[in-house]
Order: structure tokens, then sequence, then C-alpha cells
């Protein structure tokens, strides 16, 4: 019902192409909570770089914030600085609903039938941790005000509503904490080419989207300089971790994974594997580099070796600055595995945590982690 309230209700000044685009990209923008003042900061760098869309590409904004005088819309912007509205909600949405992200999507998809589409999915994250109050991904407080206490996404009812436009996406870009981990890469491994985002946080001010553009519009194998560019712009700002996964190696990296997890101890060590947050206090899992745990677990021998090169088939570009800031520690966190750390993320289980068993539930967990 709300799909066809959506579909006729909507204010639309662009008719549908002859002939489908080259790339629709879509960003949707789940602003209601701590970020909303950040969100309208991006949509204005987006606006300041339209000149960087190709022809026959378009950009889709959905976009959520916590002001009261300005509504929910979704928005169509082209390489000539067109800015149409699609859709302006009468009421509030919650933006963390399968069903308004599918509406969104459907809407695009009709309005700008295209050859390929790429993702950015925008807000808080937490990576592969079950919602139940915890930040998965995205935070819509339904009050539109800047808590962080609100509905929120599943990665895998974000997998089945990508699942459900019957398209494998070129990308999707998580503009959001923690996102990039085997648990999540794992999940999108039919549903998207590529997943671009970072294993540890990221700035509140997020991507340099007027920097990001041209990127966002590459061909499909290029779609890891998406990260390289949003790597750069903050080699000298504070620093950033982000990385380049190719999901379709993913089942391979699942498979070897598994044969060292089942040789390892119930609770495997952690000394000096890198890490990405120790969050003893902050209700989140410890996030470890899965290419220094294997390292630090398989040595040097014919085993890592053999392990490491699917590795790099899965994450051929990893940018991992010295150091990096965070919000849950009085120091920033730094890398101290250079030599194996790659930007993607891995659970290893800890006696006695909660979150063993939520892990165990998890398509990777249930390939991988030894029950």
């Amino acid at each position: 019902m709300w799909c066809q309230i959506l579909v006729v209700g909507c204010h639309d000044r662009s008719p549908v192409p002859d002939e489908p685009l080259e790339r629709v990209v879509v960003v949707y923008m789940m602003g209601e909570n701590s970020l909303s003042n950040y969100a309208q900061h991006d949509l204005s760098e987006m606006r300041r770089a339209l000149a960087q869309i190709p022809d026959r590409c378009r950009l889709a904004v959905f976009f959520d914030n916590s002001r009261t005088d300005q509504k929910p819309q979704v928005l169509l912007f082209d390489g000539k600085g067109t800015e149409t509205t699609l859709f302006t909600y009468r009421s509030d949405p919650v933006s963390t609903d399968s069903v308004i992200l599918q509406g969104v999507l459907n809407l695009v998809m009709q309005k700008c039938p295209a050859r390929n589409y790429g993702l950015v999915m925008w807000s808080h994250g937490s990576g592969w941790v079950p919602a139940h109050g915890k930040r998965t991904i995205g935070i819509d407080n339904g009050h539109n005000n800047l808590t962080n206490v609100g509905t929120e996404m599943e990665v895998t009812t974000l997998v089945n509503v990508l699942r459900r436009t019957n398209v494998v996406w070129d990308y999707v870009m998580f503009d959001a904490c923690f996102m990039q981990s085997a648990e999540v890469c794992y999940e999108l491994r039919d549903v998207a080419h590529w997943c671009i985002a970072s294993p540890a946080e990221i700035p509140a001010s997020g991507a340099p989207y007027d920097r990001l553009m041209a990127a966002f519009f590459l061909p499909t194998e290029e779609a890891w300089k998406i990260a390289e560019q949003y790597h750069e712009d903050y080699s000298s700002q504070g620093g950033l971790v982000i990385s380049a996964v190719n999901t379709a190696r993913m089942e391979a990296l699942a498979d070897a994974t598994a044969q060292v997890m089942s040789a390892l101890p119930q609770y495997p060590p952690t000394d000096d594997i890198q890490q990405y947050l120790k969050a003893d206090d902050a209700g989140l899992p410890h996030f470890y580099d899965i290419g220094s745990a294997m390292y630090h677990w398989l040595g040097e021998g014919s085993a890592y070796q053999q392990w490491l090169s699917i590795l790099q088939d899965v994450v051929p570009h990893g940018f991992l600055s010295p150091s990096w800031a965070t919000s849950y520690d009085d120091e920033d966190y730094t890398l101290t595995d250079a030599d194996h750390a790659c930007g993607l993320s891995l659970y290893i289980p800890v006696e006695g945590s909660t979150l063993n068993a939520c892990s165990q539930e998890t398509a990777w967990g249930k390939r991988v982690i030894r029950p």
C-alpha cells in the first residue's frame, strides 16, 4: 500500500528516459539522529559537485534529518545541475524500515532505469551486530531530535531489500562506522560486486562527496577508487581506514578461513592482532583485522601464504592511515600491524561474551566459526 501511495503521490518533473541510463547512484541518508547536521552538510557537498555527474548518469538522494521544517524527500540530480523532487513525504517516515528503503529504490529504478546501480548507505553503523539497541546500520529516533535511540536496520534486512530489486548492484558503500567486516561482506556476496567501507570509526563529517562524485560513476571494476579518494581526503585530517572488498570472492575466503578456525582453540589468542575497536564497555565486539589475525595464528608458512593469496583477491585495495580518531577511547587508534592488516575486520569469539552466539547466527558464522 505504501509503495502505491509513493508512486502516485510523487512530484515528478522527470520523464522516464527512452533508453536506460548508464548508472544511477542512490544515496540513502538516515540522518534523524545525532548526525543530522552533518547530513545537511553532505547534501550541500553533493550539490556543489553535480557537474562531475557524467551524461546519462544520475544521482538520487533520499534525505531524512532531524529538522522539523524540512520534510524528508527523494531528490534527483544530473550533471547539468538540474534538481528534481521525485517525492516529498507528507509525514515523517522511519528511514530504517525496510518498506521505506524498498519504496525509495523501487521509485528510483522505475523513474530512472539504468544498466548499473550504486548505493551509499549513510548513517551510524556497527557492522554485523544485531540491532536490539545496538547501532547496526542507521538510527531513526522517530522524534526529529538528535538522540541515538531509535529504530535500526539489520544488515540481513538491507540484503533482502537489495535482492528484491533483481539487480546486482555495482557497489554498496557504507558511509558509517565499522561496516567493513567479513560478516557484512559475506551477506552482500550475491547482491553487490563491491563493498566499500571502513572496519573502524569514520569522522562524523563522513565522506567528502564533492571530491567523490566523479569516482561514484567510474566503471564497475574501478569502484575501489571511491575508497582511495575517501582515504586521500582524510590522510592529512586525522587519518582513516577504508577498503574495497570484492564480494564475489567471499565464498572462497569463508572456505579458507573455516579450515583455519577449525584447527584453533575455541577462543583463539588475540595478542598483537590489529584492533579497530576495544569495546569492553561499549556494547560492541572487539573489531580485529582478519589479515593480521591469520598471520599471528599461522605464521609465515605455506598455510598462511595460501590463505593470503585468497585474501588479496578479496581485498585488492585497502587504505590504512598510521592513526585515526575514536570516540570510544581516550587516545587515537594506531596501525600496529601495518605489514599484515588489510582493512577487513573479523569477529573472534571471546570467552563469556554474549555476542558469541549472535556471531554464529550470521551466514559467515555458520560457515566459519566452530560452535
